[in-house]
């Protein structure tokens, strides 16, 4: 070893792209503006992230923006609608 240290080429690393995942969507959501926005966002603006990460959050926005059919609509309302900030006695004692 004799101390001469060779300079190396720095060259920009590059994140994967969210391009190809973005294509496998459907139509109907690839036109959707919300999930167009998101995909924009992670792909363009957002390196810090993971591929996998990204995959993540696009499929979260495209899950938001999937309509309601009646089966979930009625859960989630029996759900908001029931919900109570404490347990009483009675209902503590028959949960247990």
């Amino acid at each position: 070893m004799n101390g001469k240290v060779k300079p190396t080429k720095s060259e920009p690393t590059k994140t994967a792209s969210l391009n190809t995942y973005y294509q496998l969507l459907p139509k109907y959501l690839r036109d959707d503006p919300n999930v167009k926005n998101v995909y924009r966002g992670l792909e363009f603006g957002n390196n810090q992230m993971s591929l996998e990460a990204k995959e993540k959050a696009l499929n979260l926005a495209a899950k938001l923006t999937l309509p309601f059919d009646e089966l979930n609509e009625e859960v989630f309302d029996a759900g908001s609608s029931g919900y109570r900030d404490h347990v009483s006695r009675f209902d503590e004692e028959r949960l247990i």
